[in-house]
């Protein structure tokens, strides 16, 4: 399930809708570039009108102070025209760094995320092969012990002891303190 979020941007009254989806923590780098696109195409469009308004001041016929003054806020208006659509150009100019920040991020984590999970994997693998050669040592040993116990050559053994009190204790005792056993 991926995460949308969608907001609404007013920009020198050009309304621009934003729909986040799939990284929610990160935002879209695409996305970003496309509305970085946008404010780019607005603000040539925010230029061209004022400039478009500019001429047809200029080449009105009409000839007066007030005609001036008319002429003198439309160049003012052209002026601020031209600020907002620098102030345009700068926001698109952030939102493209950002959009990089973002891929960069995202890449460094995806590039720790594999090594990461490599090294963990390889310790993993190595362990397990650890473990796995010294169940392998332990059952071979296991084995060894029971075919080839330490007593099979002696005189006695676990299934040959003397009953409980007899006297032939003393001679397995004697026998054992000799193997160095007791």
């Amino acid at each position: 399930m991926t995460d949308l979020v969608v907001s609404q941007y007013t920009v020198a009254s050009v309304s621009i809708g934003v729909a986040v989806v799939g990284l929610p923590l990160y935002g879209d780098p695409d996305e970003l570039d496309r509305l970085a696109g946008q404010l780019r195409d607005k603000a040539a469009q925010v230029r061209q009108r004022a400039a478009d308004h500019q001429r047809r001041g200029e080449a009105s016929h009409w000839v007066s102070t007030a005609a001036r003054a008319c002429r003198d806020a439309i160049a003012a208006d052209r002026a601020a025209a031209e600020r907002a659509a620098d102030a345009m150009e700068q926001a698109a100019a952030v939102l493209q760094k950002h959009a990089q920040q973002i891929r960069n991020e995202v890449a460094l984590i995806a590039r720790y995320e594999r090594q990461a999970t490599a090294w963990f994997e390889h310790q993993a693998r190595t362990l397990a092969g650890r473990v796995e050669g010294v169940l392998d040592s332990v059952e071979q040993v296991g084995k060894r012990l029971l075919s080839d116990p330490p007593w099979r050559t002696w005189p006695v053994g676990p299934d040959s002891l003397p009953a409980a009190g007899d006297r032939k204790w003393l001679e397995v005792g004697d026998f054992m303190r000799r193997q160095g056993a007791i």
